[in-house]
């Protein structure tokens, strides 16, 4: 059983992780349009 303030906790932390996602990811499309991805990812 979750209450409504742990709910609240684990919806921010799922949206933190989506924000964190997005980021990162938008910096590997930035590296890869400049030709500069490395061959680690």
């Amino acid at each position: 059983m979750i209450n409504s303030r742990e709910l609240s906790y684990i919806n921010a932390q799922i949206k933190l992780n989506e924000i964190i996602n997005k980021s990162k990811k938008a910096g590997l499309d930035v590296e890869f349009s400049f030709g500069v991805l490395n061959a680690m990812y």
